[in-house]
């Protein structure tokens, strides 16, 4: 936890994940449910989250073929836990997946919570590949990006 406080407190930009989750640990509500993607989310909020109560707080598919999961999965946590703060957490390779979700959360008017990160490639993939010493990264740079490195859309 030593290397968490020293990032989370950095000034450093782009902002580090740790810094945006220790601002979420202090913001959210102690009942608030924390839908992470499978993508770079899930492993940040996994090690580092610490939940204040115990629950069913956390959703998450770790399966790479499940990117744009933490859309739906808020979806089905605000419908399932009306009056609970539901936050999505997602990269923006994931957002590509399940924008058009997007549509269902403004039908439904649910007060959902987003949070995109902005890396402009397949981050997870691209650092599980980097692991492996597997040169070239096909397929994984994204598009030319509109949103700022972190930035979260209170509903």
């Amino acid at each position: 936890m030593k290397d968490f406080t020293a990032l989370a407190t950095s000034s450093d930009t782009p902002i580090k994940p740790e810094a945006v989750i220790a601002a979420l640990m202090n913001a959210l509500p102690e009942d608030a449910v924390i839908c992470a993607d499978p993508g770079t989310p899930c492993p940040y909020f996994s090690a580092y989250y610490r939940w204040p109560v115990a629950g069913r707080h956390f959703i998450t598919n770790r399966a790479h073929g499940a990117l744009g999961y933490s859309l739906a999965a808020a979806i089905g946590a605000q419908v399932g836990r009306p009056n609970a703060t539901v936050l999505s957490v997602m990269g923006d390779g994931s957002f590509n997946f399940s924008c058009g979700e997007l549509e269902t959360i403004v039908r439904y008017q649910l007060p959902i919570k987003s949070l995109f990160s902005q890396t402009k490639h397949l981050a997870w993939i691209k650092a599980g590949q980097n692991s492996a010493l597997i040169n070239g990264f096909t397929m994984l740079i994204l598009g030319r990006q509109i949103m700022p490195q972190w930035h979260l859309r209170l509903a």
